[in-house]
């Protein structure tokens, strides 16, 4: 199904509550567009035309679950290029 007629079909009455039906497609169409290479200013930008939140929200949201989404496939951050995590690991 596609992202617009699930929205439509979303129930926004509580705005403080992103609706749960909608956060996996939501994040598919986030990788969508990091394939892609739009996950930009425009993406951002887009998101508020389609769904009833301004853009800071939407990047609120997008950013917290590309974060929570990491922290889930790699609970320890081995991926990370943190100068901390880099400095660990040369240790040993």
């Amino acid at each position: 199904m596609k992202l617009r007629q699930l929205i439509t079909e979303a129930d926004f009455t509580v705005k403080s509550k992103f609706p749960p039906q909608l956060r996996a497609p939501l994040a598919a169409t986030a990788i969508k567009a990091v394939e892609l290479e739009e996950y930009g200013e425009a993406f951002f930008k887009h998101l508020p035309e389609i769904f009833p939140y301004n853009k800071f929200t939407m990047t609120v949201r997008m950013k917290s679950s590309h974060h929570q989404r990491e922290a889930y496939d790699d609970p320890f951050n081995r991926n990370s290029s943190s100068d901390w995590f880099m400095s660990v690991t040369q240790k040993f």
